[in-house]
């Protein structure tokens, strides 16, 4: 492949998968009652409706062309709790709403290539499927603002859980310098690309 193409690639795939990330949780709050997104612009797949400049483009394009590595974020999407249907429960629904579509978008490209090995691309596409499966395990992570930190919510006291918001970024800070969360997201693609085919 050639380098410069294939970041430019990287890059516009970070940036749909993190629209379809942001999207769906704007798409689930909608569902369980809260309109606050929709009001807002958010329950769209317009990438402009979801950008953060330094963390969409400066950091993203910095990282890729000097390093070859990812990461950066978009927008959050803002959701009322107090309006969700289901309260905390609804609450999980749409942290998990993310993480569920990064995975669906993994889960369709390789078994695409699984039933239809004849598909030009593959080289690409798997790369856009293990940055779908990067967002997807990177938020799941139990740690504030991630996606991951809501499941616990129901086990919190009020208290406990503004503390757990207010102090949530320290944790990121020192996941992103000691922790390497490509293992995980190496072995699941490894094991999708393996058991789809056979599956179906």
């Amino acid at each position: 492949m050639d380098p410069i193409f294939t970041k430019i690639f990287l890059f516009v795939v970070i940036v749909v998968s993190a629209t379809i990330h942001e999207y769906s949780h704007a798409f689930i709050a909608n569902e369980c009652g809260d309109e606050t997104a929709k009001r807002l612009g958010r329950l769209t797949l317009n990438p402009l409706a979801h950008l953060d400049i330094f963390g969409s483009i400066i950091i993203p394009l910095t990282l890729i062309l000097t390093s070859g590595t990812y990461f950066g974020w978009m927008r959050p999407v803002p959701y009322n709790p107090n309006n969700l249907k289901g309260g905390v429960r609804d609450e999980i629904k749409v942290a998990a709403a993310g993480p569920i579509a990064n995975f669906s978008v993994a889960f369709i490209i390789i078994l695409a290539y699984g039933l239809f090995s004849f598909i030009p691309g593959r080289e690409f596409a798997y790369l856009a499927a293990y940055v779908n499966l990067s967002l997807m395990v990177f938020n799941l992570l139990p740690i504030p603002p991630l996606d991951g930190s809501k499941f616990l919510y129901p086990f919190l006291t009020l208290r406990q859980r503004v503390l757990f918001e207010q102090y949530g970024i320290i944790g990121v800070l020192i996941l992103l310098l000691f922790v390497n969360v490509s293992y995980p997201v190496q072995v699941l693609f490894k094991l999708l690309v393996s058991i789809i085919p056979t599956i179906f």
